[in-house]
């Protein structure tokens, strides 16, 4: 998880990568490598203890 520019490497070699959009924004090439975009840190750690929501986020 992450916004920031720093974070876009990481996205790049995760297996899920979750970008925040929080009130301080998220940097766009982080954004563009993320699986998987949430509004709010609480949102994103919810889909990996519930992992169960995560299927048909990123179902094809």
């Amino acid at each position: 998880m992450g916004n920031g520019v720093n974070d876009e490497l990481m996205f790049r070699e995760a297996d899920l990568s979750i970008a925040v959009i929080g009130k301080e924004g998220c940097a766009m090439v982080t954004l563009m490598s993320s699986d998987i975009t949430v509004t709010d840190i609480i949102d994103g750690l919810n889909l990996l203890i519930n992992h169960h929501r995560l299927i048909p986020t990123l179902r094809n």
